[in-house]
């Protein structure tokens, strides 16, 4: 009786956010289609959904411009939508409650990794629910392009998780996990690259220091990425796709210095956003932030805070 009681009391503030989430983000289901829609829920390719097409997404390029030739390879996340296609038809709602289904998901992930780590409950409760309810995850929620960026921090939470089990229990089939989790948070989008660095730091920082589990661990993200590069090798023929202005404006500038002062900007915008979630934007890609030198504010506060960080890591 007692552990259930101490289960149930640990499981309680991730059920209240939970809850909380689904109160503050529920407007959601009855969104329609927006900015980007087509190159997922709307893409040509699932138009006729059947079970054939999963060869096919997986075996050529996800994104396309007007030309013949893909130059992107996200194939989980197109499966996703064709396999809720098969399942339940093509309904915008069902799409949107799939997609806050999976930040659901990911929160209460999140809440198991903070808990392995050996983070107070109090202190995760307080994050989490600042996290789970902050204005600026509303696009990730909203927009249904964004099942990549769901999917591919979903899975990468779910090869984190089992990365501890393997590091605290030493058991084999939790390597495997920690493997193909990590594989399919790539084939949902490649920034969850990301994690390969920073899920073994993580554990290096918050548990006792283990060099020949950790490079065990790290083995097998290299596998998973090498694996992923591969796939996506054989898929996309276009080495290099030509960027527009619009899409980045590094490409207005070959100078170096401009382009890091630029990119300290950027971060600053991110972090203010972060602290004041306003004004928010649909898109921000061209015209949100200018060509930055490093004489501006902006630029200074952004180095001095991101050396502070370092500092205090």
């Amino acid at each position: 009786m007692a552990s259930l009681i101490k289960e149930f009391s640990l499981k309680k503030p991730i059920v209240l956010i939970l809850c909380l989430t689904i109160v503050v983000f529920f407007n959601s289901l009855f969104n329609g289609y927006s900015l980007d829609d087509e190159l997922y829920a709307l893409s040509p390719t699932l138009n006729e959904p059947s079970f054939g097409k999963f060869a096919e997404i997986f075996g050529t390029a996800t994104f396309y411009d007007k030309g013949p030739d893909g130059y992107e390879y996200r194939p989980l996340a197109l499966s996703s939508f064709l396999a809720e296609y098969l399942i339940f038809g093509k309904h915008v709602g069902i799409s949107h409650a799939i997609n806050l289904l999976l930040y659901l998901v990911i929160l209460f992930q999140i809440y198991l990794v903070l808990l392995k780590l050996g983070i107070e409950t109090k202190l995760i409760f307080i994050s989490l629910l600042l996290f789970a309810l902050h204005p600026i995850h509303t696009e990730i929620i909203c927009n249904l392009k964004c099942r990549d960026e769901l999917l591919m921090i979903c899975f990468a939470l779910f090869s984190f998780r089992f990365s501890l089990e393997y590091f605290l229990k030493n058991k084999l089939r939790y390597l495997l996990y920690t493997f193909i989790f990590m594989l399919a948070s790539l084939l949902s989008k490649p920034t969850g690259a990301v994690f390969l660095i920073t899920i073994p730091l993580s554990i290096i920082c918050c548990l006792h220091f283990n060099i020949k589990k950790t490079l065990i661990i790290g083995i097998s993200f290299a596998a998973a990425f090498l694996i992923y590069k591969v796939m996506r090798g054989t898929a996309i023929d276009v080495i290099a796709r030509k960027l527009y202005f619009h899409e980045n404006p590094f490409i207005s500038t070959d100078s170096f210095v401009l382009n890091i002062s630029t990119a300290f900007h950027v971060a600053f915008r991110y972090l203010k956003l972060l602290l004041i979630p306003a004004p928010l934007a649909f898109y921000y890609g061209y015209k949100y932030v200018d060509i930055a030198y490093f004489s501006e504010p902006a630029t200074l506060i952004s180095i001095a805070m991101h050396l502070g960080l370092i500092v205090l890591l």
